[in-house]
């Protein structure tokens, strides 16, 4: 079979995905209207940065015992101040609120931070509890082999909570305006990290279509319409294509990360369910419907299940090959595909991330894409349990 066209998109990583530590203790339980702490505003960063920045000086005594154990497990992060600052703000949103910050929370308080890798992940531990330093080993030796974060903010509050917060960034971004005045150009230069090749720039425009653009690193775009621009790097690494970098910017306002209209959909952490949400979303488009394939349906299934016994995240599997090559074996019946993966809390989770990537938005919404294939599975190792997904579409 020939294949005419690939088109892949690598699932993002949920934030407060797997690892999430839920936080216990009276220490921060129990707060009044009048006791819970003030919540904390990260301060807006002008523009978007790969490199990090330098962390805060004035931190709270056990956050370098805690930064040694993250180190222990994550030997390569580095400290970024802006995952500091999101550190914080998860903490007091943690404690004034109750719970744990939602995905487009945590997803827009990263862009108002400047930072561009692809949905970092939090951390919440207890220090009051004997065993926090076991439990934090843990879940950081639970997070999938195949994501290598590098950048790292830690934050300790008074109350004995902490949050560990982050991020795999394996690109170089120079400075990008978070928003532009009208009829300014949108300049875009970025490198690799060595052995990451074959990047391609996506963008999905105000009126929610997506526009590839070339595969140089370096792009001038000019006469972008009013409104918000998710830009979205892509690069193949170690495990296959991956998102290098995700944001939004603005022109003439400010950049908006988009909160997708999912309602009316049955959320459930089944096939079912994904397929119902994927044609509602093709339907809101104004697109037909995918049809289930039993072929797809095969391939999807092994992937997933691979991924969660396997321990990675990623389109390319350790022992069963590239996508390309799990689909030869499988006899794949159609000329052209595409593969989304996702990995978070919620089925909602899982497709508010995938609207809000070009890569996986093009691959939902694309018309020549027939049919589809899904496997869904529920991983209880981690606590909170997380939903891990793969779609395959098809077309001729």
């Amino acid at each position: 079979m020939v294949f005419r066209r690939l088109r892949l998109a690598i699932g993002v990583l949920g934030v407060l995905a797997a690892g999430y530590l839920p936080v216990y203790g009276c220490s921060i339980h129990g707060f009044s209207e009048a006791s819970a702490p003030q919540r904390f505003i990260a301060p807006a960063r002008p523009h978007y940065a790969s490199s990090g920045e330098p962390e805060p000086t004035d931190v709270h005594e056990n956050t370098d015992e805690v930064r040694r154990v993250v180190l222990e497990i994550k030997p390569d992060a580095r400290g970024d101040g802006r995952l500091t600052d999101l550190a914080r703000w998860a903490a007091m949103e943690r404690l004034s609120a109750g719970t744990t910050p939602s995905t487009l929370e945590v997803d827009r308080t990263s862009r108002r931070l400047g930072i561009t890798a692809p949905f970092p992940m939090l951390l919440f531990v207890n220090l009051e509890a004997s065993s926090w330093s076991d439990d934090l080993r843990r879940a950081l030796l639970a997070q999938p082999r195949s994501t290598r974060h590098n950048q790292l903010g830690v934050y300790v509050d008074d109350s004995g909570l902490a949050v560990v917060a982050l991020a795999a960034s394996h690109v170089t971004i120079e400075p990008v305006p978070r928003h532009l005045p009208l009829g300014a150009p949108l300049e875009l230069r970025a490198q690799l990290a060595p052995g990451w090749t074959r990047p391609e720039w996506l963008m999905t425009g105000p009126d929610g279509r997506v526009r590839r653009l070339n595969g140089a690193l370096s792009q001038t775009l000019e006469g972008l319409e009013p409104g918000t621009h998710q830009i979205e790097l892509l690069a193949r690494g170690p495990f296959g294509l991956e998102v290098a970098a995700n944001f939004p910017v603005g022109v003439g306002c400010e950049p908006e990360v988009e909160s997708a209209d999912l309602s009316g959909i049955l959320w459930a952490p089944t096939a079912e369910a994904f397929l119902q949400a994927a044609n509602r979303i093709r339907q809101r488009a104004g697109l037909a419907p995918l049809q289930r394939d039993a072929t797809l349906d095969r391939i999807a299934a092994s992937h997933t299940a691979d991924m969660a016994t396997a321990g990675f995240f990623a389109h390319e599997s350790p022992t069963r090959g590239s996508t390309h090559e799990r689909m030869r074996k499988a006899g794949f019946p159609y000329q052209r595909y595409g593969e989304n993966i996702g990995r978070a809390r919620s089925s909602e989770e899982i497709h508010t991330l995938w609207l809000r990537s070009p890569g996986h938005r093009a691959n939902l919404l694309d018309p020549d894409f027939t049919h589809i294939g899904l496997g869904v599975t529920t991983d209880g190792s981690t606590a909170p349990p997380v939903i891990i997904a793969t779609q395959i579409f098809g077309g001729s």
